[in-house]
Protein backbone atom coordinates (compact mmCIF):
# COMPACT_ATOMS: atom_id res chain seq x y z
CA UNK A 1 0.00 0.00 0.00
CA UNK A 2 1.75 2.73 -1.45
CA UNK A 3 0.94 5.15 1.71
CA UNK A 4 1.09 2.61 4.39
CA UNK A 5 4.37 0.58 4.03
CA UNK A 6 3.84 -1.53 7.07
CA UNK A 7 0.01 -2.92 6.33
CA UNK A 8 1.01 -6.74 6.10
CA UNK A 9 2.08 -6.31 10.11
CA UNK A 10 -1.12 -4.36 10.64
CA UNK A 11 -3.13 -6.65 8.81
CA UNK A 12 -2.12 -9.40 10.92
CA UNK A 13 -2.80 -7.20 14.29
CA UNK A 14 -6.54 -6.69 12.58
CA UNK A 15 -6.81 -10.47 12.24
CA UNK A 16 -6.09 -11.21 15.55
CA UNK A 17 -7.98 -8.69 16.98
CA UNK A 18 -11.37 -9.84 15.78
CA UNK A 19 -10.28 -13.44 17.06
CA UNK A 20 -9.78 -11.29 20.78
CA UNK A 21 -6.03 -12.62 20.27
CA UNK A 22 -2.43 -10.45 21.01
CA UNK A 23 0.19 -10.71 18.23
CA UNK A 24 2.77 -8.36 19.32
CA UNK A 25 0.89 -5.38 20.97
CA UNK A 26 -2.62 -3.93 21.46
CA UNK A 27 -4.24 -2.68 18.14
CA UNK A 28 -3.79 1.45 18.09
CA UNK A 29 -5.02 3.54 15.09
CA UNK A 30 -2.94 6.91 15.41
CA UNK A 31 -2.12 9.16 13.04
CA UNK A 32 0.18 12.52 12.27
CA UNK A 33 1.25 15.01 9.62
CA UNK A 34 4.34 14.72 7.99
CA UNK A 35 4.69 17.71 8.07
CA UNK A 36 2.04 19.79 8.14
CA UNK A 37 3.04 23.12 6.98
CA UNK A 38 3.13 21.45 3.81
CA UNK A 39 -0.33 20.66 3.38
CA UNK A 40 -2.98 23.48 2.39
CA UNK A 41 -6.27 22.90 2.68
CA UNK A 42 -8.34 22.99 0.08
CA UNK A 43 -11.23 25.16 -0.05
CA UNK A 44 -14.93 23.83 0.94
CA UNK A 45 -17.21 24.39 -2.47
CA UNK A 46 -19.62 26.17 -2.48
CA UNK A 47 -21.98 23.62 -4.49
CA UNK A 48 -23.01 21.11 -1.68
CA UNK A 49 -24.04 18.42 -4.51
CA UNK A 50 -19.86 18.83 -5.84
CA UNK A 51 -18.89 18.43 -1.78
CA UNK A 52 -20.98 14.94 -1.15
CA UNK A 53 -21.70 13.58 -5.26
CA UNK A 54 -18.09 14.61 -6.95
CA UNK A 55 -16.17 11.60 -6.89
CA UNK A 56 -13.52 13.21 -8.86
CA UNK A 57 -13.50 16.52 -6.06
CA UNK A 58 -13.52 14.04 -3.37
CA UNK A 59 -10.63 11.76 -4.24
CA UNK A 60 -8.13 14.54 -5.12
CA UNK A 61 -9.33 16.25 -1.72
CA UNK A 62 -8.58 13.24 -0.02
CA UNK A 63 -5.57 12.18 -1.96
CA UNK A 64 -3.59 15.57 -0.84
CA UNK A 65 -4.58 14.65 2.75
CA UNK A 66 -3.16 11.37 2.76
CA UNK A 67 0.15 12.32 1.01
CA UNK A 68 0.70 14.27 3.98
CA UNK A 69 -0.52 11.96 6.42
CA UNK A 70 1.78 9.07 8.33
CA UNK A 71 -0.23 6.20 9.35
CA UNK A 72 0.75 5.00 12.36
CA UNK A 73 -0.14 1.51 13.94
CA UNK A 74 -3.38 0.16 12.74
CA UNK A 75 -4.70 3.47 10.69
CA UNK A 76 -4.54 3.11 6.94
CA UNK A 77 -5.54 5.25 3.61
CA UNK A 78 -8.88 4.83 2.95
CA UNK A 79 -12.08 6.59 1.40
CA UNK A 80 -15.15 7.05 3.30
CA UNK A 81 -17.81 6.11 1.27
CA UNK A 82 -20.44 8.68 3.18
CA UNK A 83 -23.99 9.83 1.76
CA UNK A 84 -24.78 10.28 5.15
CA UNK A 85 -25.44 8.04 8.01
CA UNK A 86 -28.60 5.75 7.62
CA UNK A 87 -28.61 6.41 3.53
CA UNK A 88 -30.65 3.53 3.14
CA UNK A 89 -33.65 5.55 4.16
CA UNK A 90 -33.70 7.00 0.80
CA UNK A 91 -34.24 4.05 -0.52
CA UNK A 92 -37.58 3.99 -0.26
CA UNK A 93 -40.31 6.47 -2.54
CA UNK A 94 -41.01 9.88 -1.24
CA UNK A 95 -37.99 10.06 1.06
CA UNK A 96 -35.81 13.22 -0.08
CA UNK A 97 -32.15 13.50 0.66
CA UNK A 98 -30.66 16.87 1.54
CA UNK A 99 -27.17 17.46 2.06
CA UNK A 100 -25.94 20.46 4.49
CA UNK A 101 -22.04 21.72 5.00
CA UNK A 102 -21.25 19.39 7.64
CA UNK A 103 -23.86 16.37 7.90
CA UNK A 104 -26.88 14.78 5.55
CA UNK A 105 -30.70 15.15 6.49
CA UNK A 106 -33.53 13.67 5.38
CA UNK A 107 -37.42 15.29 4.76
CA UNK A 108 -39.33 12.52 5.72
CA UNK A 109 -42.92 11.24 4.37
CA UNK A 110 -45.83 13.32 4.92
CA UNK A 111 -47.80 12.08 8.27
CA UNK A 112 -50.81 10.61 6.46
CA UNK A 113 -49.29 8.16 4.68
CA UNK A 114 -47.98 6.16 7.74
CA UNK A 115 -46.06 3.28 7.88
CA UNK A 116 -47.45 2.04 4.13
CA UNK A 117 -43.40 2.42 3.11
CA UNK A 118 -42.34 1.27 -0.14
CA UNK A 119 -38.82 0.21 -1.10
CA UNK A 120 -37.09 1.55 -4.65
CA UNK A 121 -34.16 0.10 -5.27
CA UNK A 122 -33.81 2.30 -8.56
CA UNK A 123 -33.25 5.71 -6.04
CA UNK A 124 -30.67 8.08 -6.56
CA UNK A 125 -28.43 7.70 -3.66
CA UNK A 126 -28.77 4.43 -4.00
CA UNK A 127 -27.69 4.17 -7.45
CA UNK A 128 -25.04 7.15 -6.43
CA UNK A 129 -23.56 4.82 -3.45
CA UNK A 130 -22.79 1.80 -6.24
CA UNK A 131 -21.14 4.58 -8.85
CA UNK A 132 -18.90 6.13 -6.21
CA UNK A 133 -17.79 2.90 -4.91
CA UNK A 134 -16.91 1.86 -8.16
CA UNK A 135 -15.36 5.09 -9.05
CA UNK A 136 -12.86 4.61 -5.72
CA UNK A 137 -12.06 1.62 -6.83
CA UNK A 138 -11.30 2.01 -10.35
CA UNK A 139 -8.84 4.52 -9.20
CA UNK A 140 -6.81 3.27 -6.10
CA UNK A 141 -4.33 1.42 -7.57
CA UNK A 142 -3.51 -0.12 -4.38
CA UNK A 143 -3.25 3.28 -2.93
CA UNK A 144 -6.36 3.05 -0.27
CA UNK A 145 -9.01 1.12 0.79
CA UNK A 146 -12.96 1.90 0.36
CA UNK A 147 -15.13 1.49 3.16
CA UNK A 148 -18.85 0.51 3.24
CA UNK A 149 -21.68 3.10 2.93
CA UNK A 150 -23.02 4.52 6.03
CA UNK A 151 -26.00 2.55 5.92
CA UNK A 152 -26.65 1.83 9.14
CA UNK A 153 -29.36 1.17 11.87
CA UNK A 154 -33.01 0.38 10.35
CA UNK A 155 -35.05 1.53 13.38
CA UNK A 156 -32.83 5.39 12.46
CA UNK A 157 -32.86 5.11 9.20
CA UNK A 158 -37.28 4.64 9.95
CA UNK A 159 -36.87 7.39 11.91
CA UNK A 160 -35.89 9.49 9.38
CA UNK A 161 -38.64 8.18 7.17
CA UNK A 162 -41.65 8.53 9.95
CA UNK A 163 -39.92 11.76 11.88
CA UNK A 164 -38.33 10.51 14.97
CA UNK A 165 -41.31 11.33 17.23
CA UNK A 166 -43.88 10.02 15.20
CA UNK A 167 -42.29 6.97 15.28
CA UNK A 168 -41.90 6.89 18.88
CA UNK A 169 -45.51 7.07 19.25
CA UNK A 170 -46.18 4.65 16.23
CA UNK A 171 -43.67 2.07 18.76
CA UNK A 172 -46.09 2.29 21.50
CA UNK A 173 -49.45 2.58 19.52
CA UNK A 174 -48.67 0.42 16.31
CA UNK A 175 -45.71 -2.02 17.03
CA UNK A 176 -46.74 -4.70 14.69
CA UNK A 177 -46.87 -1.94 11.74
CA UNK A 178 -43.61 -0.93 13.27
CA UNK A 179 -41.64 -4.31 12.93
CA UNK A 180 -43.29 -4.62 9.38
CA UNK A 181 -41.62 -1.70 8.20
CA UNK A 182 -38.68 -2.19 9.58
CA UNK A 183 -38.63 -5.69 8.06
CA UNK A 184 -39.11 -3.69 4.37
CA UNK A 185 -36.28 -1.71 5.82
CA UNK A 186 -33.65 -4.82 6.40
CA UNK A 187 -34.53 -6.02 2.69
CA UNK A 188 -32.80 -2.40 1.45
CA UNK A 189 -30.11 -2.62 4.05
CA UNK A 190 -28.96 -6.21 3.06
CA UNK A 191 -29.03 -5.69 -0.68
CA UNK A 192 -27.32 -2.63 -0.19
CA UNK A 193 -24.74 -3.73 1.71
CA UNK A 194 -23.95 -7.10 0.25
CA UNK A 195 -23.33 -5.08 -3.08
CA UNK A 196 -21.24 -2.62 -2.03
CA UNK A 197 -19.01 -5.08 -0.18
CA UNK A 198 -19.10 -7.19 -3.61
CA UNK A 199 -17.87 -3.73 -5.26
CA UNK A 200 -15.51 -2.84 -2.77
CA UNK A 201 -13.88 -6.15 -1.28
CA UNK A 202 -10.97 -7.44 -3.86
CA UNK A 203 -9.52 -3.69 -3.87
CA UNK A 204 -9.52 -4.38 0.11
CA UNK A 205 -8.01 -7.54 -0.03
CA UNK A 206 -11.33 -9.07 0.55
CA UNK A 207 -11.90 -7.23 3.70
CA UNK A 208 -14.09 -4.28 4.53
CA UNK A 209 -13.88 -1.22 6.56
CA UNK A 210 -15.64 1.10 8.39
CA UNK A 211 -14.74 4.98 6.91
CA UNK A 212 -15.27 6.70 10.51
CA UNK A 213 -13.55 4.22 13.13
CA UNK A 214 -10.59 2.94 11.10
CA UNK A 215 -11.08 -0.44 11.63
CA UNK A 216 -10.85 -2.79 9.19
CA UNK A 217 -11.69 -6.95 8.98
CA UNK A 218 -10.91 -10.04 6.86
CA UNK A 219 -14.48 -10.44 5.53
CA UNK A 220 -17.71 -8.40 5.37
CA UNK A 221 -17.81 -6.02 7.91
CA UNK A 222 -20.72 -3.16 8.67
CA UNK A 223 -21.70 -1.06 11.80
CA UNK A 224 -24.84 -2.07 13.27
CA UNK A 225 -26.72 1.08 15.39
CA UNK A 226 -29.56 2.08 17.19
CA UNK A 227 -29.18 5.81 18.09
CA UNK A 228 -32.61 6.70 18.59
CA UNK A 229 -32.77 3.92 21.34
CA UNK A 230 -31.36 6.74 24.16
CA UNK A 231 -35.34 7.79 23.88
CA UNK A 232 -37.19 4.35 24.64
CA UNK A 233 -36.84 1.61 27.14
CA UNK A 234 -34.70 -1.79 27.99
CA UNK A 235 -38.26 -3.52 27.08
CA UNK A 236 -39.21 -1.49 23.99
CA UNK A 237 -34.98 -2.03 22.88
CA UNK A 238 -36.05 -5.59 23.59
CA UNK A 239 -38.63 -5.21 21.30
CA UNK A 240 -37.33 -3.23 18.35
CA UNK A 241 -33.60 -3.51 18.11
CA UNK A 242 -32.44 -7.02 19.22
CA UNK A 243 -34.40 -8.48 16.64
CA UNK A 244 -32.80 -6.35 14.27
CA UNK A 245 -28.73 -6.61 14.94
CA UNK A 246 -29.47 -10.33 15.66
CA UNK A 247 -30.65 -10.38 11.86
CA UNK A 248 -27.75 -8.17 10.70
CA UNK A 249 -25.47 -10.26 12.19
CA UNK A 250 -26.32 -13.26 10.14
CA UNK A 251 -25.66 -11.23 7.16
CA UNK A 252 -22.27 -9.68 8.48
CA UNK A 253 -19.25 -11.84 8.98
CA UNK A 254 -18.13 -9.01 11.10
CA UNK A 255 -20.70 -7.53 12.51
CA UNK A 256 -19.99 -4.51 14.97
CA UNK A 257 -22.29 -2.21 16.99
CA UNK A 258 -22.29 1.61 17.44
CA UNK A 259 -22.75 2.76 21.09
CA UNK A 260 -23.82 6.18 20.94
CA UNK A 261 -23.09 7.76 24.32
CA UNK A 262 -23.66 6.73 28.38
CA UNK A 263 -28.12 6.60 27.43
CA UNK A 264 -27.46 3.60 25.96
CA UNK A 265 -25.08 2.21 28.82
CA UNK A 266 -28.42 0.13 30.05
CA UNK A 267 -28.45 -2.06 27.15
CA UNK A 268 -24.91 -3.53 27.21
CA UNK A 269 -25.97 -6.91 28.31
CA UNK A 270 -29.23 -6.80 25.78
CA UNK A 271 -26.38 -6.22 22.86
CA UNK A 272 -23.80 -8.61 23.75
CA UNK A 273 -26.80 -11.33 23.88
CA UNK A 274 -26.49 -11.16 20.07
CA UNK A 275 -24.54 -14.57 19.83
CA UNK A 276 -22.46 -13.25 16.41
CA UNK A 277 -22.20 -9.73 17.70
CA UNK A 278 -18.17 -9.27 17.06
CA UNK A 279 -17.19 -5.74 18.49
CA UNK A 280 -18.89 -2.99 19.78
CA UNK A 281 -17.31 0.70 19.74
CA UNK A 282 -17.80 3.56 22.55
CA UNK A 283 -17.88 6.83 20.61
CA UNK A 284 -16.71 9.77 22.28
CA UNK A 285 -19.72 11.99 22.25
CA UNK A 286 -19.57 16.05 22.79
CA UNK A 287 -21.26 17.03 25.64
CA UNK A 288 -20.55 13.79 27.53
CA UNK A 289 -17.56 12.54 29.45
CA UNK A 290 -15.07 11.23 28.14
CA UNK A 291 -15.05 7.34 27.64
CA UNK A 292 -12.09 6.83 29.78
CA UNK A 293 -15.22 7.73 32.69
CA UNK A 294 -17.19 4.42 31.81
CA UNK A 295 -14.09 1.68 32.15
CA UNK A 296 -16.55 -0.46 34.07
CA UNK A 297 -18.98 -0.70 31.32
CA UNK A 298 -16.17 -1.46 28.40
CA UNK A 299 -15.10 -3.89 31.11
CA UNK A 300 -18.26 -5.49 31.19
CA UNK A 301 -18.32 -5.67 27.24
CA UNK A 302 -15.00 -7.70 27.35
CA UNK A 303 -16.28 -10.50 30.19
CA UNK A 304 -18.45 -10.77 27.42
CA UNK A 305 -16.01 -11.69 24.96
CA UNK A 306 -17.10 -8.50 22.88
CA UNK A 307 -14.03 -6.77 21.38
CA UNK A 308 -14.14 -2.41 22.55
CA UNK A 309 -13.64 -0.01 19.73
CA UNK A 310 -13.07 3.12 21.91
CA UNK A 311 -12.75 6.02 20.13
CA UNK A 312 -10.94 8.88 22.29
CA UNK A 313 -9.27 12.61 21.13
CA UNK A 314 -6.21 12.63 23.24
CA UNK A 315 -3.51 10.56 23.92
CA UNK A 316 -3.59 11.06 27.74
CA UNK A 317 -7.03 8.94 27.19
CA UNK A 318 -5.84 6.50 25.01
CA UNK A 319 -3.04 6.16 27.61
CA UNK A 320 -5.49 5.84 30.22
CA UNK A 321 -7.40 3.00 28.31
CA UNK A 322 -4.37 0.91 27.31
CA UNK A 323 -3.49 0.26 31.42
CA UNK A 324 -7.12 -0.10 32.45
CA UNK A 325 -8.74 -2.80 29.96
CA UNK A 326 -7.60 -6.12 28.51
CA UNK A 327 -5.02 -5.99 24.87
CA UNK A 328 -7.45 -8.60 23.67
CA UNK A 329 -9.57 -7.97 21.46
CA UNK A 330 -9.60 -3.40 22.56
CA UNK A 331 -8.62 -1.05 19.87
CA UNK A 332 -8.02 2.54 20.44
CA UNK A 333 -8.29 4.65 17.77
CA UNK A 334 -6.83 8.37 18.81
CA UNK A 335 -9.48 11.15 16.60
CA UNK A 336 -7.40 13.72 16.15
CA UNK A 337 -4.18 14.22 13.56
CA UNK A 338 -0.71 14.64 15.86
CA UNK A 339 2.06 16.83 15.26
CA UNK A 340 4.50 15.09 13.40
CA UNK A 341 5.44 11.05 12.92
CA UNK A 342 7.74 11.26 15.69
CA UNK A 343 5.12 12.10 18.35
CA UNK A 344 2.90 9.08 16.34
CA UNK A 345 5.98 6.70 16.57
CA UNK A 346 5.84 7.52 20.84
CA UNK A 347 2.08 6.67 21.17
CA UNK A 348 2.94 3.56 19.63
CA UNK A 349 5.63 2.51 22.02
CA UNK A 350 2.89 3.43 24.79
CA UNK A 351 0.57 0.90 23.08
CA UNK A 352 3.52 -1.79 23.47
CA UNK A 353 4.42 -0.63 26.61
CA UNK A 354 0.83 -1.56 28.32
CA UNK A 355 -0.24 -4.67 26.13
CA UNK A 356 -1.13 -6.85 28.57
CA UNK A 357 -4.13 -9.60 29.08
Amino acid sequence: MEFKTDWLQAKKRFEALWEREITDRCCISVKGWKNKKLYIQPNRPKDLNTQWLDGEYILKTELRKMEHTFYGGESFPLIFLNLGPCSHAASFKGVKHVFRDESVWFDPLPEEEGLNIEDDPNSFIEKKTYELAEYYVTNSKGRYFVSMPDNCGNLDALAHIRRSEQLLLDMLLDPDEVNAALKKVNIAWERITRKSFDIIKLNNEGGGCNGWLDVWAPGLLAEMQADISVMISEEMYSQFVVPELISQSEVLQYPLYHLDGQEQAKFIDQICSVKKLRMIQWTNVDGQPSPVEFIPEMRRIQQHDKCVLAKVRTVKEAETLLKELSSKGLYVLIDSMLNSEQEVKDVIKMAEKYTHE
